[in-house]
Order: C-alpha cells, then sequence, then structure tokens
C-alpha cells in the first residue's frame, strides 16, 4: 500500500494523516568509543541511524484512538512512512512504548481526544 501524502504513515493497512509527524535518526556506538588521552576521538559504531518517529495525531474520537492503540501498543509492528534520510517511502519494524493524550471533550462530538502523540522506534 502506498502512502497518499509524505507526512502521512501506515500500519496494520490503515494510512493515518497526523498533525505532525518528526524522523529523528539515533546511532549506538560501543562502551569502548570516546577519546583517547590525546583527545582523539575514537568511535566504534554498533549500528547507526536508528529512526524514531515523534508522531502527533490531530484531534480523534475515542473509536479511532481505539483502533490506533490496538495496532501500536504493547507488541512490534510494520510502519510505512517517507524516509528523508532516503527520500523513499520505508516499511520498517517498529515499536512504541508509550503514548500519551488529553480528553478534551467528554460530553460533546462522542468524546473527543486532542494531542495524542507517541514514538515509534525502528526495532
Amino acid at each position: 500500500m502506498a502512502l497518499s501524502g509524505k507526512g502521512n504513515f501506515i500500519v496494520n493497512s490503515k494510512e493515518y494523516s497526523p498533525k505532525s509527524l518528526t524522523v529523528t535518526y539515533d546511532s549506538l556506538a560501543t562502551s569502548k568509543s570516546g577519546r583517547s588521552d590525546d583527545g582523539t576521538m575514537n568511535i566504534t559504531w554498533v549500528r547507526q541511524n536508528i529512526r524514531k518517529l515523534e508522531i502527533t495525531m490531530p484531534p480523534m474520537k475515542p473509536a479511532a484512538l481505539k483502533t490506533l492503540l490496538a495496532d501500536i501498543s504493547g507488541k512490534k509492528y510494520n510502519m510505512t512512512f517517507h524516509d528523508p534520510l532516503t527520500n523513499s517511502e520505508k516499511t520498517l519494524l517498529m515499536y512504541t512504548s508509550n503514548t500519551k493524550g488529553e480528553c478534551y471533550s467528554g460530553v460533546l462530538y462522542g468524546g473527543l481526544y486532542q494531542g495524542v502523540s507517541f514514538s515509534a522506534i525502528e526495532v
């Protein structure tokens, strides 16, 4: 399934349009990496460019939030997104450890959550 927009993402064959999506890249160095006595930096990489997506969703109704949480909570999942590093669509195995959101209105609109956000981290 191809993305309909570069800022969107797909999980479990469902495409989502977030309010914001930020991609960061982390690299892991071995414990022996660091500066020597003469100040020279020595780095041995274990893994580079581990993707972490910080995602904030637009206001969501409880049913839509339930679907999203079921797709990402407590499991590994495949996520498709536009990767700026390669300027292409990537499908990667991800996990999410924490999500948050605020119940904006428990009465109007059948309940509405805003500020729903989570991190999707490459496995």
